[in-house]
């Protein structure tokens, strides 16, 4: 439920206080929205342009914005050109006196940081790192020809979405060609890595 276009057409859609989530080829334009519990997470703009309005006040989420809204949290996305979102919703897990808050951005503003001292491998991480938000939200990019370099694994499961480019991503036994669009999940202690290709 991670991957795919929204196209709005045009139309609104009011989302307050519901969540969303996205699915792979999952096309929708204006209409009634089925309600969903309040736990969205994240959503990113990857192509065209669009409005939020969030807290009362309007965003502008051009390619690569993102915005991060806590439980409970009320918005609007309105695109007039037609929009593609990636939409992630994930269940909030609270820690007692660690409350997330509201987080709207550009990818373009958060600065990368050179990932195990390969400093072609850039990571970006789009939220605080603070244990009230629960997650992480990463943009890693690597160039052509460039790797992971060890096959890692760890307690943590974790989603992809290859924004773009291609590669070999290996996965639990073997390696499988991915390329942009593509989505895959990655359960706890699943071995893994990746070249880019």
């Amino acid at each position: 439920d991670v991957q795919g276009a929204l196209d709005l057409g045009g139309a609104t859609v009011n989302l307050s206080g519901r969540g969303f989530r996205g699915g792979a080829g999952r096309q929708l334009s204006g209409g009634p929205t089925p309600p969903l519990p309040p736990d969205f997470r994240f959503h990113s703009s990857r192509e065209a342009s669009g409005s939020f309005y969030h807290l009362f006040h309007e965003e502008k989420l051009a390619t690569g914005g993102f915005a991060y809204l806590a439980p409970g949290s009320h918005f609007l996305l309105r695109s007039r050109e037609g929009a593609s979102v990636l939409w992630l919703r994930k269940r909030y897990v609270p820690v007692a006196g660690a409350e997330p808050r509201d987080v709207v951005g550009q990818e373009r503003d958060v600065k990368g940081e050179p990932f195990n001292g390969i400093p072609e491998l850039i990571l970006k991480k789009l939220l605080p790192l603070e244990i009230g938000f629960d997650m992480e939200m990463n943009v890693f990019t690597f160039p052509p020809g460039f790797s992971l370099g060890v096959t890692e694994t760890h307690v943590m499961e974790h989603g992809l979405v290859m924004l773009e480019g291609q590669g070999l991503y290996y996965l639990g036994d073997a390696w499988r060609e991915v390329k942009a669009g593509d989505f895959f999940w990655m359960g706890p202690y699943c071995p893994q890595s990746f070249y880019a290709t």
